[in-house]
């Protein structure tokens, strides 16, 4: 490995990569953004979804905060 492609110099500081060089297998870094974002939106959706149930199962049904880890975690 040289040091053009990541690797470590004398001092330990890592030198910076050219992703030119790297294989995408034909995706560009527009496709690999897109799935980022959406990715991020999964997971935020996802988020907000598991803090209303917790509340939820925790405050209207009124099990305990035990009870309720163990709800979201059965899923």
């Amino acid at each position: 490995m040289t040091q053009e492609e990541g690797d470590t110099n004398n001092e330990g500081l890592i030198e910076k990569t050219d992703l030119s060089k790297i294989p995408r297998d034909g995706l560009t870094f527009r496709h690999i953004s897109a799935y980022s974002v959406g990715h991020f939106n999964n997971d935020l959706c996802a988020a907000q979804w598991f803090v209303y149930l917790s509340w939820y199962i925790n405050k209207v049904v009124e099990l305990s905060p035990t009870l309720t880890g163990l709800c979201l975690l059965s899923g």
